[in-house]
C-alpha cells in the first residue's frame, strides 16, 4: 500500500539543483540533539533540556501497579517479570503518564517468552486482573525472529515497524544476556535502540502521551529481569486547534516542520478542486508553495468500501514526510527534498466549509 501511493506525493518533490544538505528538525532540537564541529548529529547527555524523573528505586515498586495475571516482583535490585499460565497478557505499569522522553533500562530474559515495553499506553477496565494495557510496544523478542527493538501497537493496529528489513537490529539483542535498551519519544517520533543498534525509527501521530508499562506475554514460559531505568522527560506535545476559515482563506504559518491535522465536516461536503499546499513561501495561492496534493484523490479513499476519509494527519519534519488516513499510514517518505516554506494553505472550489476541525502539533511545555 505505502509502494502504490507513492505517486501521489511524488509530483511534490521539487527537482532541486544539488542535494540539499539535511538540517535538524524541530523534534530534534527539542530533543537536546545538535550539529557538531563536524556536521554530525550529537547529544550531551549532561546539558539536556527537561529533567530526570526517578522511575523505580531498585528497592519496591512504588509507583506501578499490576494490570493482569503475571507476578512482579523486586528481586537483586531488578523488577523480576514472570509468567507461565496466564490467559492474557499482563504488565506492570508505571502510575505516571509521560509525553516526551528519553529512556534507557537494561533487561535480560531467563526463559524464552516474549515480552516488551509498554510506551504512552493507557490501561482498559477497572479489574486489576482483567484489565490490560493498550498502546505502543516496543518489542522484546528472544524467538528465531528476532524483532527485539521493533514498534508495535498492543490491542491496537498491531505491527508498525518490525525487524524484517532490518539485519543489523535482529543481531543486537543477545537472548539470556543484559541488553540495553533506549527509547526515544518526541512528539510523533518514535525510536528505539538495542545495545545501541537503531531498530525503529517511526513517525506516527496516534498516542503522544500515557503510561509507560513492562509486558509477559499469555501462553508460554517468560521470565524477565529489569534493571538500571533512566527516565529523562523533555514536556509534551499536543493538537492545537486552528481556525478552519481563516486557515483556508489567509493560510496558516505552522513553520518548517509541523503536524497537521483535517477533519472532515459532519456534513461532509464534496473535496472535489480542494488542494493541500504546504511549505509555502506565503500566505496566499499565488506564492509559491512547492508542494501540494489534491484533497480527493481516489488513492485517499478506504479500500474496502472506496469511501473517502474522514480524517487526515500529514507529518512534515526536516527531510521526511508523513500522510496517515483514518489511523493508516498511506505514504513515508525520508529523502522528501522539498525547499523551507512556513505556510500551510488548502485551496477549495467554493466557500463551504470542509473541516469540521484542523489542527496542529504544539509542544507544550
Amino acid at each position: 500500500m505505502i509502494r502504490t501511493l507513492a505517486p501521489l506525493l511524488a509530483p511534490l518533490l521539487l527537482q532541486l539543483e544539488s542535494p540539499r544538505t539535511p538540517r535538524l528538525s524541530i523534534l530534534e532540537q527539542r530533543s537536546g540533539i545538535h550539529l557538531d564541529a563536524k556536521g554530525e548529529r550529537s547529544r550531551d547527555p549532561q546539558h539536556l533540556p527537561g529533567q530526570d524523573v526517578p522511575l523505580f528505586d531498585a528497592n519496591s515498586l512504588s509507583g506501578w501497579h499490576m494490570t493482569g495475571e503475571a507476578s512482579y516482583s523486586v528481586d537483586d535490585h531488578c523488577i523480576l517479570a514472570k509468567t507461565s499460565t496466564g490467559k492474557a497478557n499482563a504488565f506492570l505499569a508505571s502510575d505516571a503518564s509521560f509525553g516526551d522522553f528519553l529512556l534507557t533500562l537494561e533487561l535480560k530474559n531467563e526463559q524464552p517468552g516474549n515480552s516488551g515495553i509498554q510506551i504512552r499506553s493507557r490501561v482498559v477496565g477497572t479489574e486489576p486482573k482483567l484489565s490490560y494495557l493498550t498502546g505502543y510496544q516496543i518489542e522484546i523478542d528472544p524467538s528465531a525472529r528476532a524483532w527485539s527493538g521493533g514498534l508495535y501497537e498492543e490491542r491496537g493496529r498491531g505491527w508498525l515497524q518490525n525487524l524484517e528489513q532490518n539485519e543489523p537490529g535482529r543481531k543486537a539483542f543477545h537472548s539470556g544476556e543484559w541488553n540495553r535498551y533506549r527509547i526515544e519519544c518526541i512528539g510523533p517520533w518514535i525510536r528505539a535502540f538495542v545495545n545501541d543498534v537503531p531498530t525503529t525509527d517511526a513517525l506516527d501521530p496516534e498516542a503522544l502521551e500515557g503510561l509507560l508499562g513492562l509486558q509477559v506475554h499469555s501462553g508460554q514460559d517468560t521470565q524477565i529481569r529489569f534493571r538500571d531505568f533512566h527516565l529523562h522527560v523533555f514536556g509534551k506535545h499536543a493538537w492545537s486547534t486552528l481556525d478552519s476559515k481563516d486557515f483556508a482563506t489567509h493560510g496558516a504559518k505552522l513553520g518548517n516542520d509541523f503536524g497537521l491535522r483535517l477533519t472532515r465536516s459532519l456534513t461532509s461536503p464534496s473535496l472535489a478542486g480542494s488542494h493541500l499546499h504546504f511549505r509555502g513561501e506565503g500566505d496566499s495561492p499565488n506564492t509559491n508553495h512547492c508542494c501540494s496534493f489534491a484533497l480527493d484523490d481516489p488513492r485517499l479513499a478506504t479500500p474496502k468500501d472506496k469511501s473517502t476519509w474522514k480524517q487526515l494527519t500529514l507529518l512534515a519534519y526536516s527531510d521526511r514526510v508523513a500522510l496517515f488516513r483514518d489511523h493508516e499510514l498511506l505514504f513515508e517518505s525520508h529523502d522528501f527534498r522539498a525547499a523551507d516554506g512556513p505556510w500551510v494553505w488548502i485551496e477549495r472550489a467554493d466557500e463551504v466549509q470542509l473541516f469540521e476541525k484542523v489542527e496542529s502539533l504544539e509542544q507544550v511545555k
